[in-house]
């Protein structure tokens, strides 16, 4: 029987609780931190899940430069100080970020599995860096049928559909545009 690799494959909101710099197998200095993650929200299990960036020129720098930005390095003329680790404070060990863990094999080639965080993003992203408001999304979205398609969806697929208005949560906006399509339904 197989031993369970922690945490699964996924989407985490992590925090920091260690890093430093540590020496590849080629010799070259690698950022690495130590993220904690909670695994089981009932029991509020937690494990550690590990981060090595790479300094090398070319896009693999540009993303742990990224990485390093997205947890709190801030003074760039001191990239060597990482390595005092939670000594130097310089990355922010109180803000949460999201990590994208992924298993690989070990390359002993023993066959077991570990952890290992792939990506590490701002929490929540900058998915609505480019969110636009309701009266250009109206404009944008007006003619492409949405609406017919998502009846369609919903009924060859047994979703509940709602017919009510839709109000804002800021009540002094209500979008009652429901009465204005026309839905073959």
């Amino acid at each position: 029987m197989s031993e369970e690799v922690k945490p699964a494959p996924g989407y985490y909101q992590a925090k920091i609780v260690n890093y430093g710099i540590k020496k590849t197998k080629a010799g070259d200095p690698a950022p690495t931190i130590a993220f904690e993650v909670v695994v089981n929200k009932e029991t509020n299990e937690k494990c550690r899940v590990f981060w090595q960036g790479t300094l090398k020129d070319g896009g693999g720098r540009d993303i742990t430069m990224k990485a390093l930005a997205v947890c709190g390095f801030k003074n760039f003329r001191v990239f060597y100080l990482l390595a005092d680790g939670l000594d130097s404070g310089l990355l922010d060990t109180e803000a949460e970020v999201q990590i994208t863990v992924e298993h690989e094999a070990a390359m002993d080639g023993s066959g077991k599995k570990y952890s290992r965080v792939r990506w590490i993003n701002q929490s929540g992203g900058n998915k609505f860096k480019d969110a636009i408001g309701a009266d250009e999304a109206k404009t944008l979205m007006r003619g492409m049928g949405l609406e017919a398609d998502f009846m369609r969806i919903a009924q060859e697929n047994g979703f509940a559909v709602s017919h009510e208005p839709v109000k804002a949560k800021n009540q002094d906006k209500v979008f009652n545009e429901i009465s204005d399509l026309d839905i073959p339904f």
